[in-house]
């Protein structure tokens, strides 16, 4: 059996390498969040997780800027939602575009 071993760089190979004018792995500007990259959100039960997610998924299918985040281009995004029902859902979405 070959054993894993994980890739990485020593300082001096990042020292000298070259830093891209465009990182194409970039999700979010100025490198928030790239590729292989992992975000979370976490807060307690009501307190309005979906309801951003939604008006910030909005924005960023759009590619604007939302709570301070701006896309590198606009993202497709893809929802799994297994606590709100349709009508939840209609609620959020309706009031996300009456507020933009």
């Amino acid at each position: 059996m070959t054993a894993r071993t994980i890739p990485w760089k020593s300082a001096g190979e990042l020292r000298r390498a070259p830093i891209p004018a465009k990182d194409e792995t970039e999700i979010f500007s100025k490198r928030f969040l790239c590729g292989k990259g992992g975000m979370l959100l976490v807060s307690a039960t009501g307190q309005g997780k979906s309801t951003l997610l939604v008006q910030a998924s909005y924005l960023w299918t759009l590619g604007r800027e939302a709570f301070g985040l701006a896309p590198a281009r606009r993202l497709k995004i893809l929802f799994v939602q297994a606590e709100n029902d349709d009508g939840d859902l209609k609620e959020m979405l309706q009031g996300v575009e009456k507020g933009l």
